[in-house]
């Protein structure tokens, strides 16, 4: 079975801890639990997190990671 690293969890752990501290911030302080379910997906937080101003680029699986 054929793995796509790029949308694997597991590689949140190929940002350095100071990227990864950033993310997992960002994600803490915008994204909170909605009272309806939108359209977005993990893919499409990604890009808004990449177009903050200390965004950087990510896999999708990097920002699925485990927290």
């Amino acid at each position: 079975m054929k793995v796509d690293y790029g949308n694997s969890p597991e590689c949140l752990n190929d940002l350095s801890a100071g990227q990864q501290a950033v993310l997992i911030s960002w994600i803490r302080d915008v994204l909170v639990p909605a009272e309806r379910v939108y359209k977005s997906d993990s893919y499409i937080m990604k890009h808004d997190f990449e177009r903050e101003p200390e965004g950087f680029y990510v896999t999708n699986g990097m920002f699925k990671g485990r927290c």
